[in-house]
């Protein structure tokens, strides 16, 4: 894209060729860099979708990685009020529990959490 004036600053005139190295005088804007905000969104979401299908393309380790580490361009309000119903829960539990913990009398606090540890520590007794 050829700029007639600098989109940041809009100095004009601006260098006929504007490739790589040619930047506005003004503020240095390096004009061959400059996206606007939709071509950004669009380069985004291009690089989104071909990185998760070069990563799905690759392994297991690739696939769990691409799906882990999407971050989408919108979160629904529902999702988003969910996740933090969930934050609130969580926090609440864990506080729950830190409360009524007590290493010096053997409470682990949760009966629950006491079903989770259970088993590890009964592996630990080996024959």
């Amino acid at each position: 894209m050829i700029y007639t004036s600098c989109p940041k600053c809009t100095r004009t005139p601006l260098p006929a060729q504007q490739t790589f190295p040619a930047a506005c005088p003004a503020c240095g804007l390096v004009l061959s860099k400059f996206k606007t905000e939709t071509q950004r969104k669009d380069w985004q979401t291009e690089r989104l979708h071909s990185s998760s299908e070069d990563a799905a393309s690759d392994s297991i380790i690739g696939r769990a990685t691409a799906v882990l580490f999407h971050v989408p361009l919108q979160v629904a309000r529902f999702n988003w009020q969910g996740r933090v119903l969930a934050l609130v829960i969580f926090s609440l539990w864990s506080i729950w529990i830190l409360k009524d913990f007590s290493i010096t009398e053997g409470h682990p606090g949760s009966r629950f959490l006491h079903m989770v540890l259970l088993p590890f520590h009964e592996a630990g007794h080996y024959a």
